[in-house]
């Protein structure tokens, strides 16, 4: 009997007012797929069943990405086991999924923002995977033509992420060292 219950409460629809107050609607246990959204549904038990769950983060395009992703994958572990993430670190995207990341790179950022934000752990790996896939084995260049980067940083950028990352500056340091006992040696 509580199985059923809990299996109809899955089935219920929940609705989620994206950023440009566009309401998307999934069943409750798609919603739950999400970590943020399994928490307000959890909190708001009591709440109007009818009113909206405000996600001001992510537009509703976005959203209905985030929704097709838990519809597709709504058997997939919220929890990988480490042999699981190695099998997807290793395995290239294929099928639903490529299809599912094959967007403008804007929109991949905004789904990977929007995965985070909504604390959906698969879809994150996916949609970071995606980007990935995009820049491994590019050289500097090119990845800078993928992002859309152009120059380099200036000494204040620099300076500015040296100051915020102390690592980079020793790392840095090595690296120009190392390059000048190459030439000395020449």
């Amino acid at each position: 009997m509580a199985d059923a219950a809990a299996a109809a409460a899955d089935d219920v629809m929940v609705r989620v007012k994206a950023s440009d107050d566009k309401i998307i609607e999934m069943p409750r246990k798609h919603a739950k797929m999400s970590v943020t959204l399994g928490n307000l549904l959890d909190d708001l038990e009591d709440a109007d069943p009818n009113a909206p769950i405000p996600v001001m983060n992510v537009t509703s395009e976005i959203l209905e990405k985030v929704k097709a992703y838990c519809a597709k994958h709504d058997d997939a572990p919220v929890k990988l086991t480490l042999e699981q993430e190695t099998e997807l670190r290793e395995q290239p995207i294929t099928g639903w999924d490529k299809d599912f990341v094959d967007v403008p790179l804007a929109t991949l950022f905004h789904m990977i923002l929007a995965a985070n934000f909504l604390d959906i752990k698969p879809m994150l790996n996916l949609t970071c995977k995606a980007v990935a896939e995009m820049i491994k084995g590019k050289s500097p260049d090119e990845i800078k033509a993928i992002f859309g980067i152009e120059g380099e940083f200036t000494e204040e950028e620099k300076k500015a992420v040296f100051e915020e990352h102390e690592w980079l500056r020793e790392d840095a340091e090595e690296a120009k060292a190392e390059g000048d006992a190459a030439g000395a040696k020449e």
